[in-house]
């Protein structure tokens, strides 16, 4: 795996087959330990090893199935607070994995002054050969209590987008302390657009483009703690152009959609409470891209973290529903 490793002040060291880049400043003197932490993605993704991949297309699963590892890394950051005040950072470190995000768990190897820690977890995807921010900006004073939306904005309508976190309190006083593995979860919530209906267009016309407009009044959470777990912050919701594709799609309740068109998808910062957004949606034709095939005005889609609302129906036409499907934790096999 590629090496991007960048130090500071080192007191700990790390192992593992895959990048690592380490920002680490000690924090008192007396006794030290060691701190092996395994982190993962959710066990409902791994479970789909070995080929056993659900019928139908990928748009119901998440970014470490629909990312190209050609062209991006799973990024890894594992940080330690100190549980103090004002709390201090005592350990930071990268690690990306080039290939399988998947199955590739990483080890992080630390070793620091006993006391007692807040240890926190992100996991997001950066361009190949780089282990610097690209969606989110990590980097902060408070690092990854922390998080915003990078300078260009959101990324809505790319699986590039989507990320994983974690924390977890630790004690390095107590003797037989043990992290174990960490199993990583999403800050987000996922909303996807489906079209069944068919066009009413000439021979061989198709939906080409779809448009998304939240508003220019309407904002979304910007900012992420990963220790809280807590979204916050504002950013413009905005609009984004989606390049449609056929898939025979996973709809819970339905079954297979043969050929159904994907017209959308975003990850949004959710908070812990159900939240509903309103938007417009307008299709255009594959054969002339200027040309509206369809136009909906949808309002009161929820919205939960680590959860996947799908709306599907008709989108080319006024005739028929969008019905509304709230999947639990849109990676695991067991709930779609």
């Amino acid at each position: 795996m590629k090496n991007s490793l960048t130090r500071t002040l080192i007191i700990a060291a790390a192992a593992l087959s895959a990048t690592a880049c380490q920002q680490e400043t000690s924090v008192d003197t007396g006794e030290t330990k060691t701190v092996e932490v395994t982190v993962g993605l959710p066990q409902g993704i791994s479970s789909y090893a070995g080929g056993q991949l659900p019928e139908g297309g990928f748009s119901n699963l998440g970014g470490a199935y629909n990312v190209d590892p050609a062209q991006y890394d799973l990024r890894y950051i594992m940080e330690a607070w100190t549980d103090e005040t004002p709390s201090r950072l005592a350990y930071r470190q990268t690690v990306t994995v080039d290939d399988d995000f998947i199955n590739t768990s990483v080890k992080f190897t630390a070793r620091l002054v006993a006391m007692e820690y807040n240890f926190i977890f992100w996991a997001d995807f950066v361009p190949q050969t780089t282990s610097e921010d690209h969606v989110y900006n990590t980097s902060s004073t408070n690092g990854l209590q922390e998080i915003t939306i990078s300078s260009e904005g959101r990324q809505a309508g790319n699986e590039y987008a989507d990320a994983y976190y974690a924390s977890k309190p630790v004690d390095l006083t107590l003797s037989g302390q043990s992290i174990g593995k960490v199993e990583l979860t999403r800050p987000f919530g996922k909303i996807r657009l489906i079209a069944t209906d068919a066009v009413d267009g000439q021979l061989g016309d198709r939906p080409g483009t779809a448009t998304v407009t939240y508003g220019t009044d309407l904002t979304l959470p910007g900012t992420f703690n990963a220790l809280t777990g807590k979204a916050s912050g504002s950013v413009a919701a905005g609009q984004y152009t989606f390049t449609v594709y056929q898939e025979t799609a996973t709809v819970q309740g339905y079954e297979p959609l043969e050929d159904a068109y994907i017209i959308g998808s975003d990850y949004i910062f959710a908070s812990d409470a159900s939240t509903s957004y309103a938007f417009g949606v307008q299709v255009f034709s594959s054969l002339d891209q200027n040309r509206k095939i369809g136009e909906k005005q949808l309002s009161q889609i929820p919205l939960e973290k680590n959860k996947l609302t799908t709306l599907v129906g008709n989108f080319y036409s006024n005739e028929g529903d969008v019905e509304i499907i709230i999947s639990d934790t849109f990676d695991n096999p067991e709930n779609i």
